[in-house]
């Protein structure tokens, strides 16, 4: 089942209507199954010809999620706005940020998916879902923090 077909059966049932500008912000959302903000749905949008204002983008976000078609993501660049990702169709995942950066990767480990079952289980829980985040500094920031950081030798 397609994003905007889940959409329009949540739209639906919560009795509201199914408009053209909703479609297009969908699609937007969905075709390129990245993190995304607000500002780059909406210019996203704009190149593509549609006039949609931010507005409307703000308005469907919480419908999105209600419908388990997207969730709040981390930063990814630091940013003062809210990063959403698209979550309907994909692979669950888990985070690794960078803290200083801001970077976010992807990735799955059935060590830990396993884990987290095992720690539900000892006590009741049966797990619907999770969001696993660590934070730490990436290679690169730790690379340029030796960098900067004086040596007692010089």
């Amino acid at each position: 089942m397609t994003a905007v077909t889940q959409f329009k059966e949540f739209i639906a049932k919560s009795n509201l209507r199914m408009t053209r500008e909703r479609e297009l912000v969908i699609q937007a959302i969905f075709e390129e199954h990245d993190h995304f903000t607000v500002q780059k749905i909406a210019e996203k949008l704009y190149e593509q010809g549609h006039q949609i204002a931010r507005s409307t983008v703000y308005r469907m976000l919480p419908h999105l999620m209600d419908a388990g078609l997207i969730r709040k993501a981390p930063g990814g660049d630091c940013s003062e706005e809210q990063v959403y990702e698209p979550i309907a169709g994909r692979p669950h995942h888990d985070h690794l940020i960078c803290d200083v950066c801001g970077e976010v990767v992807e990735f799955k480990d059935d060590e830990i998916e396993a884990l987290q079952e095992k720690v539900a289980g000892k006590f009741g829980y049966r797990l619907k879902k999770h969001h696993l985040e660590l934070v730490g500094v990436c290679p690169a920031c730790q690379e340029k923090i030796l960098k900067q950081a004086v040596s007692p030798w010089q």
